[in-house]
C-alpha cells in the first residue's frame, strides 16, 4: 500500500539543477512509469526558503515550486526567518513544528547541495520510491531512521580544541541533561552531513514542546553562547560556519530515538538497512575490503 512521503529542502538560491533532473527525468519503462504514477499521488516537496529577503532566491525557489508541482503531490514554500543563519537546523526545526500533528509517513530531510555529500544522488530517489511504494516498510518494518550521506565520521570529531568543550555543552543543552553526562565528541561516529530518512513514529518520540523550544535556541544568539562556554568569545567564523548546526550533526540520530549511546553504525553493517541501502554509495575502503575477501575466498 503507498504511503505518503515529505521531502524537507533548506533552500537558500542554491543550484538545484540535480534535484529537478532527478524527479523530471522521463521513462519508457513500465514498472518505473508506475512508481512516477504513484510518487505523483503520495510524495510531496516542502522548501524552507531561509532566504526570504532575497529577491533572487525568492523568484528561484518560486521557479522550483512550479516546475516540480507536476511530478509531485505538492510543492510548498515556506518562508524562514533566521535571526542567525542556521541552514539546515533550523529548516528541519521548522518543519518538524510546523508539521507535527501532520507528519507523513516518511520524511526525507536534504541539502539543496547533496551531490557534495554523496557520490550519487539517486539514493534519494531509490529511497523515496522504496518508502511511497510501501515496499520499504513491508520488507523492513524495523527500519526508522537512516542516514543518505556518504561521509563517515569515526570519530566525529578528533581534534583536542575548544570544539570539543562546545560540544559536550551543546549536547548538555539539547538533550537537557547535565554536562558531566554528555559524551565526548571523541567518543562518537556519525555521517556528514545531516540527511535523513526518518519514520513518522520516529519524528514523534520527541514532543512538540521539546522541538519548539531548539528551534527557537538554534534560532537564537543564546545557542552561540552556549558552545562558548567557559571562553565566553563568540567568533566571526563560528558565525559564519553556523558552529552549532555543524556540531549537531551526530545529536539528530539520538534526537529520533535511534541510538541512546550515540554511536552510528556504517549502513553495510546494519542489519536493519535494506541491501539497495547497504551497498549505494560504498565507501572506497568497503570495496577494497569486500574485493580482498572474495579474492581471499576464491583462492
Amino acid at each position: 500500500m503507498p504511503s505518503e512521503v515529505d521531502i524537507v529542502l533548506p533552500y537558500c538560491g542554491e543550484d538545484v539543477t540535480w534535484l529537478l533532473d532527478m524527479l523530471t527525468s522521463n521513462t519508457t519503462n513500465s514498472q518505473e512509469a508506475i512508481r512516477d504514477r504513484i510518487i505523483q499521488s503520495s510524495v510531496s516537496l516542502r522548501i524552507y526558503n531561509k532566504c526570504p529577503d532575497r529577491v533572487a532566491a525568492s523568484r528561484s525557489v518560486e521557479g522550483l515550486r512550479e516546475r516540480l508541482l507536476h511530478v509531485l503531490k505538492d510543492a510548498t514554500v515556506v518562508p524562514s526567518y533566521d535571526w542567525i543563519r542556521g541552514d539546515e537546523c533550523t529548516g528541519y526545526l521548522h518543519f518538524l513544528t510546523q508539521q507535527y500533528d501532520h507528519y507523513a509517513r516518511w520524511t526525507l530531510f536534504i541539502h539543496p547541495d547533496s551531490p557534495e555529500h554523496m557520490p550519487k544522488v539517486n539514493i534519494i530517489m531509490d529511497v523515496m520510491k522504496w518508502a511511497a511504494t510501501g515496499l520499504l516498510e513491508t520488507l523492513h518494518p524495523r527500519l526508522r531512521f537512516a542516514h543518505l550521506s556518504h561521509n563517515f565520521l569515526s570519530p566525529f570529531w578528533a581534534r583536542a580544541d575548544r570544539y570539543r568543550t562546545a560540544f559536550k555543552e551543546l549536547y548538555s543543552d539539547v538533550m537537557n541533561i547535565q554536562l558531566s553526562m554528555a559524551p565526548e565528541a571523541a567518543e562518537l561516529s556519525t555521517y556528514c552531513c545531516t540527511q535523513l530518512l526518518v519514520r513518522d513514529d520516529a519524528l514523534r518520540v520527541r514532543s512538540f514542546d521539546y522541538y519548539e523550544r531548539l528551534y527557537n535556541r538554534m534560532n537564537s544568539v543564546e545557542i552561540y553562547k552556549v558552545i562558548t562556554r567557559p571562553f565566553e568569545v563568540i567568533s566571526n567564523d563560528d558565525i559564519k560556519s553556523r558552529l552549532p548546526c555543524q556540531l549537531m550533526m551526530p545529536l539528530w540520530q539520538v534526537i529520533f530515538g535511534n541510538s541512546d549511546d550515540m554511536s552510528t553504525v556504517e549502513r553495510p553493517l546494519d542489519p536493519n538497512m535494506p541491501l539497495f541501502l547497504k551497498t549505494a554509495n560504498l565507501d572506497g575502503d568497503w570495496v577494497n575490503a569486500i574485493l580482498a575477501k572474495n579474492m581471499i575466498n576464491h583462492e
